[in-house]
């Protein structure tokens, strides 16, 4: 997790900058038009992230450990949270069920 409380993957050999659903070297890019630096936290590694951690909650729930279930559910609050604020389109987000 970086400062941002956000995921990023670990570039550990030569190649792609990011692994996303675009594996290009240039398909990740600012508004206006410069590349963006490694590392960087794609929406869909933030999604794995929050459904592992509230999948966890419920299974540490199953299991009757109530502070564990606790400890995954705030994390995947936290990370929602900072995902959201950093959204560019938060006219458009779905309200939280």
């Amino acid at each position: 997790m970086d400062s941002s409380n956000t995921r990023a993957p670990q570039r550990v050999w030569p190649g792609l900058i990011q692994q996303g659903w675009k594996d290009s070297w240039d398909s990740v890019f600012h508004a206006d038009g410069t590349l963006a630096e490694p590392p960087i936290a794609l929406c869909e590694i933030q999604g794995y992230a929050y459904a592992a951690w509230t999948g966890a909650a419920r299974v540490a729930a199953a299991r009757g450990d109530a502070a564990q279930a606790r400890r995954w559910e705030d994390q995947a609050t936290a990370l929602q949270t900072q995902f959201e604020r950093a959204s560019p389109a938060r006219s458009a987000r779905r309200p939280r069920e």
